[in-house]
């Protein structure tokens, strides 16, 4: 009887240990990226912010065409953004979005705020152009239209190439009479004729 019970005893820890490696199997680990991606969104909410946007940049270095790599930017280019001011990182971010994210609309999204950042926050305007230019290329409302052309020609003029800020302007007169930015481009032709015309003054 007691051989029984011990020789039972034993089968039992060993039906046991096989259940609980089959469970350790059925059961998989984090991921790499997933755990990267879950520690920033930790250091995110006790508004830990560097490290944060550091767990999101190596997440989307280290699997960059992975579900987690698309939060990571999602998440990350807010924090950089608005919050960080880490206007380098949020362009890391947004940059990934536009090649990785299947919506239509965040693509957009993204590229519109790559242009903004480089105008507005970096005044890295031979970038924003490019970024504009881009955005130019898709279907826009009148608005967003114009908008993006008076940025584009305002980029020029902030550069000192007058000639292609003129040119910018002309183009869009030409194109668009009447529409609500008309007076905007028209001051900015004036503006980049008379720094021309100095510019020239000041070279003779």
């Amino acid at each position: 009887m007691k051989k029984w019970m011990g020789d039972n005893k034993w089968f039992g820890g060993l039906v046991i240990s096989c259940l609980t490696a089959v469970v350790i199997v059925l059961i998989p680990r984090p991921t790499f990226e997933k755990r990267l991606l879950n520690s920033g969104k930790k250091s995110l909410e006790i508004h830990d912010l560097n490290e944060a946007v550091g767990d999101f940049i190596r997440v989307v270095k280290y699997a960059p065409e992975s579900k987690e790599a698309l939060e990571a930017a999602r998440t990350g280019a807010d924090a950089a953004l608005l919050e960080l001011k880490d206007y380098n990182a949020a362009i890391f971010f947004f940059r990934h979005i536009v090649r990785q994210s299947q919506r239509p609309s965040e693509v957009r999204w993204a590229q519109q705020s790559l242009a903004e950042t480089y105008y507005e926050k970096l005044s890295n305007y031979p970038q924003a152009i490019m970024e504009y230019q881009r955005l130019l290329q898709g279907t826009l409302q009148p608005k967003e239209y114009s908008d993006y052309r008076l940025k584009v020609a305002r980029s020029y003029f902030y550069m000192g190439n007058f000639d292609q800020a003129i040119l910018e302007a002309n183009d869009f007169l030409t194109k668009k009479p009447g529409d609500k930015a008309t007076f905007d481009m028209m001051m900015l032709k004036a503006n980049s004729l008379m720094a021309q015309k100095n510019q020239d003054e000041a070279l003779n």
